[in-house]
């Protein structure tokens, strides 16, 4: 599906906000979290971006275009090898899946203004992050780009992901992996940021 040629071109709206999060400060305190990162952008996209966003997912589906009258699916369970099972008992929401390269890239694009105060442009000694073996080797991961899988997660009442973490994701050729996850809310989830050596 193309995009309109406008949407999510430009910089972000002058009322987007960053916010790092100081688990030792949070409340209650997570003193257990205090190596971990996490950073808020407020308004990083318009409510009418998002109610546009949200209308693109949904026609992404196979049809593609309005005929794809059931476009939330519910969310599976990834088990590895291109594995996936239904698990209740870990996750109950439906889920959209779109591969969308120049979404992407548009949306990487709004981040950008906010990568390098959010300190994951470069990661370098970050065991929490990148592993303690990467650590230890001494390496060094660049931010090359967001994963073009993108999920758009929907939760009605009474829907749940338990407490997980999400898994790192190598490239066939590895040359990339997935480090950190970027949610843009409202019931939008989208994919990961792929960093390389």
């Amino acid at each position: 599906m193309d995009l309109p040629d406008d949407f999510l071109q430009g910089p972000p709206p002058p009322t987007a906000t960053l916010t790092k999060i100081d688990f030792t400060q949070t409340t209650p305190p997570i003193p257990a979290y205090k190596d971990h990162f996490a950073a808020i952008i407020d308004n990083l996209l318009t409510p009418s971006e998002c109610t546009q966003l949200l209308h693109l997912a949904e026609q992404s589906g196979p049809n593609g275009d309005s005929t794809n009258t059931h476009p939330w699916d519910r969310a599976l369970l990834n088990i590895g090898n291109g594995q996936q099972i239904q698990a209740l008992d870990a996750r109950n929401c439906g889920r959209i899946i779109w591969d969308s390269p120049a979404l992407a890239d548009r949306l990487l694009n709004r981040l950008q203004p906010f990568l390098h105060d959010c300190d994951v442009v470069v990661l370098a000694n970050r065991p929490g992050v990148t592993g303690r073996g990467p650590s230890s080797r001494g390496e060094v991961f660049r931010l090359t780009r967001l994963n073009e899988r993108l999920r758009f997660l929907k939760y009605t009442p009474g829907e749940y992901f338990r407490p997980h973490a999400d898994g790192c994701y190598v490239t066939p050729d590895e040359t990339e992996r997935s480090l950190v996850t970027v949610h843009l809310g409202i019931y939008i989830m989208l994919g990961m940021m792929f960093f390389g050596e």
